[in-house]
């Protein structure tokens, strides 16, 4: 696993809560960032670390749910040493029919 990305609904609210789970050993001082069709979605600081990775997490509003549900790409930003910037693909495959069974957007 590079990193595991989990969508959390909010009790009745509009939007998903993410959870970003990274390795450790990498170089996150500018934290870690969800992008859909090459902009970000949203960027995440580094909450916390511990034996299994570190976590990153946001809440989403409803247009950037909706801009994940248009999407043809997902993917995770973030910078292995100070002088790069790596994308992971995220597969994206069924991800807004998944979303939209969970929490509708409204």
């Amino acid at each position: 696993m590079l990193f595991r990305v989990t969508f959390e609904t909010r009790d009745g609210q509009p939007g998903y809560g993410v959870v970003i789970l990274s390795p450790l050993g990498f170089f996150l001082p500018n934290g870690l960032a969800l992008v859909a069709d090459d902009a970000p979605i949203v960027e995440m600081e580094v909450q916390r670390c511990g034996a299994d990775g570190c976590l990153a997490g946001a809440e989403l509003t409803q247009a950037q749910a909706e801009t994940m549900y248009q999407a043809g790409s997902l993917q995770v930003r973030f910078s292995p040493s100070p002088q790069e910037t790596v994308l992971v693909d995220l597969p994206a495959a069924g991800l807004a029919d998944a979303l939209q069974l969970i929490a509708p957007p409204r």
